[in-house]
Order: C-alpha cells, then sequence, then structure tokens
C-alpha cells in the first residue's frame, strides 16, 4: 500500500488529501497525478518543473497536461 492509499484511508474522509505531484517532466507529472486520483486524493498541488529554464508556454502546457482529463479533482 502506497502512502497516499494509506493517508486516504486512515483519514476516511474526515479531511482532504492534497497530495504533491511536482516532477521534471510532464509525463511524470500527469502519472503521478493519475494515481494520486485512483488512490483518492481530493486535491494535488504542483510546482513547474525545477530543472532547465522554462517559458511561460512551457510552464502553461505543464499545468494543461496535468489538469486535463483530472475532473473529478479541484482545478
Amino acid at each position: 500500500t502506497s502512502l497516499i492509499k494509506a493517508y486516504t484511508e486512515i483519514t476516511n474522509n474526515r479531511t482532504a488529501v492534497i497530495v504533491n505531484v511536482a516532477a521534471t517532466n510532464i509525463k511524470d507529472a500527469v502519472r503521478y497525478t493519475e494515481y494520486a486520483e485512483k488512490c483518492g486524493a481530493d486535491a494535488v498541488i504542483a510546482m513547474p518543473p525545477y530543472v532547465g529554464e522554462l517559458d511561460f508556454s512551457s510552464v502553461k502546457e505543464y499545468y494543461n497536461s496535468i489538469c486535463m482529463g483530472r475532473l473529478s479533482l479541484p482545478n
């Protein structure tokens, strides 16, 4: 059992479970977000990739990719 799943089971909807899904690339951030949702997280939090220099459109793509299809989690 993962820590995320353990927290969602222990809290049993008594408090929100917010999971950090920050990653160094879009693919991993999306994968982490999908896993958090699968485990029952209430929301996710992410900072933009922290390696390399990113322009605004790259950061926007990163966040849009995380949000795509995650309609059951708050945007």
